[in-house]
């Protein structure tokens, strides 16, 4: 027999959501946001970060946020 379990959670966040699942403040949730660092999307009138962003950048290294990029260009960089 084959169970099926659904979990339903939460996808989008607000700014003061996004900075307090992270553990920041939501100064330094906008300061990440303008060097590009966490990507938070325009949804009509309103700002919104996908909880897979979070989590992305959640598992970014220190030095990858240091250097402002994302994880995917620090890795290229460090490769070459």
């Amino acid at each position: 027999m084959t169970v099926l379990i659904l979990i339903f959670c939460k996808i989008l966040f607000t700014r003061e959501e996004a900075a307090e699942s992270l553990g920041i403040s939501v100064r330094k949730l906008d300061q990440l946001a303008a060097r590009g660092d966490i990507k938070p999307r325009q949804i009509d009138d309103s700002v919104r970060s996908f909880i897979g962003e979070l989590v992305r950048f959640a598992n970014l290294n220190t030095a990858e946020v240091k250097q402002g990029g994302n994880a995917s260009e620090a890795k290229n960089d460090h490769a070459a």
